[in-house]
């Protein structure tokens, strides 16, 4: 008789709390829905985003450097020690950073804009981000890397040309971008657009699926 009176206690102990937790939960699911009508929600994408960016490229521009100048040599294959040498050879160490300023000017506003678009996209889509499925996130990924990638990509074509061209043979971003222009016309800032859009919403689909 007192185990019956006891699991009834418990059981009316369960029920009480189950019935006053509802309405915190209820509470919180109503903040986060008003989170996603932050007015300064996009802002703090666009800073945290960039701020993430320019950070992480920084940290790897050497490795990055060195990726580029593999890719571009033709004839004997350059190995890594080879690699390294030929910055070294520049004198000092600002030719490991080489290209890293244009690098940090393309992927800050880039990642801004991917996340900040694709936040806007899944919360366009649903009210609540919890409600997007698999495949909606895949898509506004999808959509955010590549507009993200195509606006900002001919500071990526600079970048590359500082990166993988003699230190004597341009003399910063601005005079780059000038003597591509004139040498080459408009149309060089946009070689490898497409592969490169196509890249860059694939990755964006494969983060964003779990749920960025």
């Amino acid at each position: 008789m007192q185990q019956q009176h006891s699991s009834v206690h418990s059981t009316l102990a369960a029920q009480q709390s189950s019935t006053q937790l509802a309405p915190q939960l209820a509470g919180r699911r109503q903040d986060q829905t008003y989170n996603h009508h932050d007015p300064f929600r996009i802002p703090k994408f666009f800073v945290a985003g960039g701020l993430a960016g320019a950070l992480s490229r920084t940290a790897t521009a050497p490795v990055d450097r060195l990726k580029m100048l593999l890719q571009v040599q033709e004839g004997k294959m350059m190995t890594l020690k080879e690699g390294i040498r030929i910055m070294a050879a520049e004198g000092s160490i600002r030719a490991y950073f080489k290209g890293n300023g244009t690098n940090v000017l393309k992927i800050a506003p880039e990642t801004s804009i991917k996340l900040a678009l694709n936040d806007h996209l899944r919360h366009a889509i649903h009210a609540d981000a919890a409600d997007v499925t698999p495949w909606e996130r895949m898509v506004c990924g999808g959509i955010s890397g590549a507009v993200g990638q195509g606006l900002v990509y001919p500071l990526d074509t600079v970048r590359t040309r500082l990166a993988v061209c003699h230190a004597d043979e341009y003399g910063g971003i601005w005079q780059t971008a000038v003597r591509l222009y004139r040498t080459e016309g408009f149309k060089a800032f946009y070689r490898g657009l497409v592969p490169s859009m196509v890249r860059a919403s694939r990755v964006s689909k494969d983060t964003t699926q779990n749920g960025l």
